[in-house]
């Protein structure tokens, strides 16, 4: 390991750090918390929304700052505005390299501007595609459009966490050599394969049945994810099974996802319905891990993603995964019938998991496909190697 002394100073800037759970925030903890124990100095920039989570916290030698913001109306929004922009001025000062996690960060621009000016490194990395990948930014901008392609092609590197933001990139600036192409990753010192032995003592833990085989979708229980069909496909297998959904079901009004309360609501309603004693909605958990070690089959039924932590965790840790077909995840991180079942059309979910029940041999081989990509091209440690290649961190 390199002196201390050596490393440069990182920010990482999110719209949402946990316990707030949203994807993008989760990979920026994660990796800077990553970056921070491998002995580079790194804060992590959130917002605080009405003022609900302590300012400063620290979790091991990750720094964690959150910039006061009052989402309330407009007027308070405004207002937090001479709040928010002078710590963004700040922030940017004390540290050398910017990440920036996502075109959903308020005054995003106004970060990767005065990183610039100042002289600093800026990586921006978007999150979802057809929300803030680059041309879909820039589609979206009206009157500030060549002010807002000015700023966003004078970042020194664009982070493309698959393919398909690779190719929203080009599209727009028609050259590839700010681009690092690479997913987001996932920390295998957490997530890992365990053996029998230990997933029958987890399920133990955490009041889960021995003896039967336990599908686990993790995430907001939202439309976008699919669950409905799920739930209809569910109803119709005829062998024993426990479905666990890990994620939020039902938020307050002052979460950012309260506008889709009452559609959560309705899916946890019908999951109940369809599902019966066959479905544990489990609500949050930070033993994330825990849960995808002690389950069979993962399941992601999602309508559009970027590259979804939940996937690569579940991988990580050897689970079976049976995926719909996403754009710029097929053939880059799922191969069917090599480290996944990837599914085109809904009644290809039961016919995925009947497969697996009666396919031993099928299940073992996705099984070890599905560790052997995470090692190879997804670990935390695989993504730092070719950051430092690229040069982004020096």
């Amino acid at each position: 390991m390199k002196p201390k002394e050596k490393y440069k100073r990182l920010l990482f800037c999110s719209s949402f750090t946990p316990p707030v759970n949203a994807g993008g925030g989760k990979n920026a903890y994660n990796f800077a918390r990553f970056l921070a124990d491998k002995g580079y100095p790194v804060t992590l920039l959130s917002l605080n929304r009405r003022g609900k989570l302590p300012p400063k916290s620290r979790t091991g030698n990750l720094f964690i700052r959150r910039i006061l913001y009052f989402n309330h109306n407009l007027f308070t929004k405004l207002l937090s505005l001479f709040i928010i922009l002078p710590s963004y001025i700040y922030y940017v000062c004390k540290n050398d390299i910017v990440f920036i996690y996502g075109g959903n960060i308020i005054g995003y621009e106004f970060i990767i501007l005065t990183g610039r000016l100042l002289g600093k490194k800026v990586v921006f990395r978007s999150t979802m595609l057809d929300e803030d990948d680059i041309r879909t930014i820039i589609k979206r901008s009206s009157l500030l459009r060549p002010v807002r392609k000015l700023i966003l092609q004078s970042v020194n590197f664009y982070f493309s966490i698959n393919p398909e933001f690779t190719k929203s990139y080009v599209d727009v600036f028609h050259e590839k050599d700010k681009v690092f192409e690479s997913v987001q990753g996932v920390d295998t010192r957490y997530f890992h394969p365990v053996n029998n032995d230990e997933k029958r003592k987890l399920r133990n833990k955490l009041g889960l049945p021995l003896d039967q085989c336990i599908i686990i979708s993790i995430g907001f229980l939202v439309k976008r994810k699919g669950f409905k069909t799920i739930f209809e496909i569910l109803g119709k297998l005829d062998f024993p099974f426990l479905y666990l959904v890990l994620g939020d079901y039902e938020v307050t009004v002052s979460h950012y996802l309260y506008h889709l309360n009452e559609e959560m609501k309705m899916l946890h309603q019908m999951g109940n319905i369809l599902l019966g004693t066959k479905i544990v909605f489990t609500g949050p958990h930070v033993n994330v891990n825990e849960y995808l070690q002690a389950s069979d089959v993962y399941l992601l039924n999602s309508k559009r993603e970027g590259v979804p932590n939940a996937l690569l965790e579940a991988m990580a840790c050897g689970k079976t995964s049976v995926v719909k077909s996403l754009k710029g995840i097929d053939q880059y991180i799922t191969y069917h019938n090599v480290n996944s079942l990837v599914i085109r059309y809904p009644e290809e979910i039961r016919l995925s998991l009947i497969k697996l029940r009666t396919n031993n041999g099928l299940r073992k081989k996705l099984e070890f496909e599905s560790v052997r990509t995470v090692m190879g091209k997804c670990s935390f440690d695989e993504v730092l190697n070719r950051m430092l290649k690229h040069e982004i961190l020096q």
